[in-house]
């Protein structure tokens, strides 16, 4: 689809939490994003219209304990333009159409 989507996960805890973040987008798991002050971002690229399930886990620290997000589905939208055409004998009509995925 050609667009990305930034997810950002924030830990609490004691002090400044330090540690890692692990995302999972749909199947695939995405390791080791360092938190700075004590969040992680992914800029990740949006592969399909539809709904991916998501989650991030934090791997913990010396003060706080490892922990896992709820799971929470990205619905990714998209538009597409496309020329539908119909003939009759020798007379063929063709017409742009604009379809929203949802």
């Amino acid at each position: 689809m050609g667009s990305a989507v930034t997810y950002t996960a924030t830990v609490a805890g004691q002090g400044v939490p330090t540690g890692n973040i692990n995302f999972t987008i749909g199947s695939l798991a995405l390791n080791m994003n360092a938190l700075t002050n004590g969040s992680a971002m992914l800029l990740f690229p949006i592969g399909s219209v539809g709904i991916t399930p998501t989650r991030a886990a934090y791997t913990g620290d010396g003060q706080n304990l490892p922990s896992m997000s709820a799971t929470v589905n990205v619905l990714a939208t998209g538009t597409v333009s496309i020329l539908v055409s119909a003939s009759t004998g020798n007379l063929t009509h063709t017409v742009p159409v604009t379809v929203s995925l949802q």
